[in-house]
Order: C-alpha cells, then sequence, then structure tokens
C-alpha cells in the first residue's frame, strides 16, 4: 500500500513536471547561433540556457509520446525509454532554481553526461518496442502513420537534445 501510493505521488510529480515545461515551447536554434555560442559562449550561459531548454524539450517528447497508441505504451521498451525521460526531467529539474556557481555548472555537466550515457540506446531500445508492438498483430493503418510521424519528430528532437548536450560538455 506504501509502496502503491509512493509511486502515484512520484507519477503526479512527473505529470506536473510535464505539463509545467511543455507549456513553453522549445527554443529555436540556426547553426549560425549554435557556432556564434561555441564561440562566445561559456559554461555558465550554456548552464544558464540549457536548464531550462533540455527540460521543455524532454517533456515536449513525454507530452507527444502519451498520444501514441495505448498499446505501445504498454511495451516494455517502450515504458522503459519513457522512465528514462522521466528520470533525465528529474535530475534537470533540480537545477531550475540552483545557483549559477562553479560547482552547480559542474554537477549540471555531470548530470549531462549521465544522461547522455542513459539515453545511448533509446533508437534500439524504441525499435525493441516498435517490434515489440508488431507481434501483438492487427496493427491499423491510422496507428502506424500516429507512429511514423511521431519517430520522425521524436528523432530529430533527439538530435538537437543531443546536440545541446555535447555543445555544453
Amino acid at each position: 500500500m506504501h509502496l502503491t501510493r509512493l509511486l502515484r505521488t512520484q507519477q503526479a510529480s512527473l505529470k506536473h513536471l510535464i505539463d509545467y515545461y511543455a507549456k513553453y515551447p522549445p527554443t529555436g536554434l540556426t547553426m549560425k547561433k549554435i557556432v556564434e555560442f561555441a564561440r562566445e559562449g561559456d559554461a555558465k550561459q550554456s548552464y544558464l540556457f540549457l536548464r531550462n531548454e533540455l527540460p521543455v524539450r524532454l517533456a515536449s517528447m513525454m507530452k507527444e509520446m502519451g498520444h501514441l497508441p495505448p498499446r505501445l505504451l504498454e511495451m516494455p521498451s517502450v515504458k522503459t525509454v519513457n522512465s528514462w525521460y522521466g528520470t533525465s526531467l528529474h535530475e534537470l529539474d533540480s537545477f531550475r532554481h540552483a545557483p549559477t556557481t562553479n560547482e552547480t555548472v559542474k554537477k549540471f555537466t555531470e548530470v549531462l553526461q549521465n544522461i547522455r550515457k542513459r539515453h545511448t540506446t533509446v533508437i534500439e531500445t524504441v525499435a525493441q518496442g516498435y517490434m515489440e508492438f508488431s507481434e501483438l498483430g492487427h496493427v491499423k493503418e491510422y496507428e502506424e502513420s500516429q507512429i511514423q510521424y511521431f519517430l520522425n519528430r521524436f528523432y530529430l528532437s533527439r538530435i538537437s537534445i543531443r546536440l545541446l548536450i555535447y555543445q555544453h560538455i
């Protein structure tokens, strides 16, 4: 009973974070901005930008993931990816009001390195989830389109998130 209550509290907390961050649009990035920041930016500026930008991007993808076919969301591999994103969102949110000190920036960089490692096999794991879903059979045409649309956006978002993380670390 206590474990069930704890899980509900964690799910409510995650839903709150997703709703909070997903209401903001991701910042548009151009190659020019990325190159300029690489030349002129520093770790503290990067920290100040990424501590808000990365949660916005993760939450947006998690919100979109929630619109996938329910049977797909129940696949073990998809649940794993969702869990990774949730863990990363919680970790990044812990910096929302943190001071901009060298120590905080260092801890933030360590968290980004852990997130990068955690998400290394996201593509393979999502593909595994899709295979698990397909093995159930009776995948409807509209579900295929819905999944393909999501995957296109998901992979582009993943690329931009990884680019931002690599730029910082």
